[in-house]
């Protein structure tokens, strides 16, 4: 940028320089905080930056970069869970009856997520769709099972209020529902033929498009 100053050009710039200083040793220094503490981890400060890799490492935070801490767990029926209705027995089709002190799946939810903030986890795995027939997220005719994303939408908000980051699998190789299995078939195909027909491809390509984009029910924010 440049400057077209007539009196007292010199002393403004002058300033000027002096306040890029200033700026530029602020943020020098909070990095240099930040480093410092690089044995913690508070997961709320860094709730709203996304994960990404610089030189080989997981980093977070957009103006000085901090390593990522990466201790997690993998947890499947999430959706199944959060979808149970309300006053229903506490039962998943795939898990079997859950704790008997749990008046809910939704309470179910939040005490895996509170349990694994308090053991120090950073990261949790989770099916994005549901992997039992009654709980399956989109039909063969790419029609969306609200109920079911509802339940989805309820396990990315509550992770997101302790500052968990969230690895979604979009599919399977095993489970009849949301599974490879589950793609081919709708498409008069096997297994193997999932990977490379058209038909099945576009159908799964379909779904992913239907999550990517949703925007989540309980946050009013795009996933």
């Amino acid at each position: 940028m440049v400057l077209t100053l007539r009196k007292g050009s010199r002393r403004v710039v002058a300033l000027t320089k002096s306040w890029w200083v200033i700026l530029i040793s602020l943020t020098v220094l909070s990095c240099l905080l930040q480093l410092q503490q690089e044995g913690t981890w508070d997961s709320m400060e860094f709730k709203d930056d996304f994960v990404r890799v610089e030189d080989g490492e997981f980093v977070i935070g957009e103006n000085c970069a901090r390593k990522f801490p990466i201790s997690g767990f993998n947890i499947w029926e999430v959706v199944e869970a959060a979808s149970l209705p309300e006053g229903g027995p506490v039962e998943l089709p795939g898990s079997g009856q859950l704790p008997n002190d749990l008046k809910s799946g939704k309470e179910f939810v939040t005490k895996v997520l509170d349990d694994a903030v308090d053991a120090g986890h950073t990261v949790v795995r989770a099916w994005a769709h549901g992997v039992t027939e009654e709980y399956q997220s989109m039909d063969a005719s790419g029609n969306i099972n609200e109920r079911v994303m509802l339940g989805l939408d309820y396990f990315m908000a509550e992770a997101y209020k302790r500052g968990l980051k969230i690895i979604l699998s979009f599919t399977s190789n095993w489970t009849p529902a949301g599974g490879v299995d589950f793609y081919a078939e709708a498409v008069g195909k096997e297994h193997n033929d999932f990977f490379s027909d058209p038909g099945a491809k576009e159908l799964y390509k379909k779904f992913v498009e239907q999550v990517v984009t949703r925007k989540n029910t309980i946050r009013a924010t795009s996933y």
